[in-house]
């Protein structure tokens, strides 16, 4: 595969090598997912009025691109310098999408913390070895747990999701790109799995806690959360825990399985977002929306299914990991049913922008169902994936698990309505609790506080005060330099 050299520009006083992108076959699936994406909602777009914003537009180009370099950066520099155009592009999406909030704030804070932890990693990579390449770097510690808190606060994992996730009602398809931060994090996942070699991620056990946490509080938060219009935030973040628990547990193909669940995870919230809700007499516009639903479930005939495989194979002997399944699966369900197939949204549409929804929407189903029928075309040969094992034995369990769970959830839906309105409040104490908000405002006004503390304390050491502390400071260095003399 030929490198391709982007500049010249080499900063030799921090790292003395260029940028070089590189087409990584083992990230083909996900590249292909990313440029899909945004087609997909680019051409929903084109149905629906009015226009969105020019500075939109260019920040999801932007966006795809930086994503693309991200993840065919052939070293740190490439992936570094792709990470901070993300930022640049995804503060410039949010604010001409129009929905300015405080998680603005904290998500372009969560997204430059990540960065400096990047770019902190990429300095502890240098002192031990060469950055010309990954193939070259020798990743040891501290460098190898820097990385994988980056990556972690990219993906939005609990309890960080409160810092990347923003409002998804904006009401314009082609935002929905704005939602690919977490593909970033899954770039560096597979960049320490390659570079680190095989069960270097399965040798953290904290790491299969944060993704079964991520999985069952994500799908609880998407059942229960009282605004409807975060939900999608918390699938996704069930959804890559699910993933990540799975890629963790695989084994010697570790490292495919992410990349796939990465793949189905990327499609399959794009079609949950796009999608406009369910009709009998227009059954066909919720069908890509509910394979996108499948994906995120980890279903069969997705890429996602590799991944499930190894939470069914693990969750067959453990009770508390099959307890774990099988609540998130029943939530994350409900949740996915009642996005979906909720009331149909009828808007009147010409034959051309007719077709472009269906393109859009149908372009990225189908790239979901041929790379999970088919996953051994998309991915490097020699790829180790032996996911089938997962349908024999005791995993057999694990998969009974989860067909019941998904039935539950489905059943779940049809009667909730009966009942949740009356246990929404009830729940709604536990949901704060969980959703750490509180948390989250509590650091914030302890560093309003300690900023405030500083500024004060500038203000009077060099405003009024500085004729004093100046004399306090002269007499101290008088009395010390007597001291000496005596």
């Amino acid at each position: 595969m030929k490198a391709v050299v982007l500049s010249r520009w080499s900063p030799e006083v921090l790292l003395g090598v260029s940028p070089i992108i590189r087409a990584d076959p083992r990230m083909w699936p996900l590249a292909v997912a990313v440029a899909a994406a945004v087609a997909g909602a680019s051409l929903v777009q084109l149905s629906r009025r009015p226009r969105p914003p020019f500075a939109l537009e260019i920040a999801v180009l932007g966006i795809m691109a930086a994503v693309l370099g991200s993840l065919w950066g052939d070293n740190p520099l490439a992936v570094l310098l792709a990470w901070g155009g993300f930022d640049l592009m995804w503060v410039l999406g949010v604010v001409s999408a129009g929905r300015l909030s405080r998680r603005l704030a904290w998500g372009a804070g969560a997204n430059l913390l990540a960065t400096v932890l990047l770019w902190a990693a990429v300095l502890a990579m240098g002192a031990r070895g060469s950055l010309a390449s990954w193939e070259l770097i020798s990743l040891e510690e501290p460098a190898q747990h820097l990385l994988l808190a980056a990556g972690l606060l990219r993906m939005g994992l609990y309890p960080l999701h409160l810092a990347v996730f923003t409002e998804s009602a904006w009401g314009l398809p082609v935002a929905a790109p704005l939602l690919l931060g977490p593909v970033l994090g899954w770039g560096v996942l597979l960049r320490v799995e390659i570079v680190g070699g095989v069960g270097l991620l399965a040798g953290a056990p904290w790491l299969i806690g944060v993704g079964m946490a991520s999985f069952v509080v994500g799908a609880f938060l998407a059942w229960a959360h009282p605004k409807p219009q975060r939900e999608v935030h918390w699938l996704g973040m069930a959804a890559n825990g699910l993933f990540l628990w799975g890629g963790l547990v695989a084994g010697e193909g570790g490292g495919a399985v992410l990349v796939l669940g990465a793949t189905a995870w990327v499609l399959g919230v794009l079609l949950v977002v796009l999608g406009r809700g369910g009709q009998r007499s227009a059954w066909w516009w919720a069908m890509p929306p509910l394979i996108g639903g499948w994906a995120l479930l980890g279903g069969p005939l997705t890429p996602a299914v590799a991944a499930l495989s190894g939470v069914a194979a693990s969750s067959a002997p453990e009770i508390g990991k099959g307890v774990v399944l099988f609540l998130g699966t029943v939530l994350l369900t409900a949740a996915l049913v009642r996005r979906v197939l909720r009331p149909f949204v009828e808007v009147e549409e010409e034959p051309l922008a007719i077709a472009a929804r269906a393109v859009g929407t149908g372009l990225p189903a189908l790239l979901l169902l041929v790379v999970g029928m088919v996953p051994f075309s998309f991915l490097p040969e020699g790829t180790v994936l032996s996911w089938w094992g997962g349908f024999s034995g005791s995993a057999l369990t694990g998969w009974g698990i989860w067909l019941a769970a998904v039935m539950a959830g489905v059943a779940l839906t049809r009667v909730e309505d009966r009942f949740r309105p009356r246990l929404l409040p009830a729940l709604r104490p536990f949901v704060d609790l969980v959703d750490l908000h509180w948390a989250y405002d509590l650091v914030a006004g302890g560093l309003r506080r300690a900023v405030g503390f500083f500024q004060a304390t500038a203000e009077l050491v060099e405003g009024a005060g500085a004729v004093f502390w100046a004399l306090v400071l002269f007499l101290i260095l008088l009395a010390l330099a007597i001291q000496r003399g005596g």
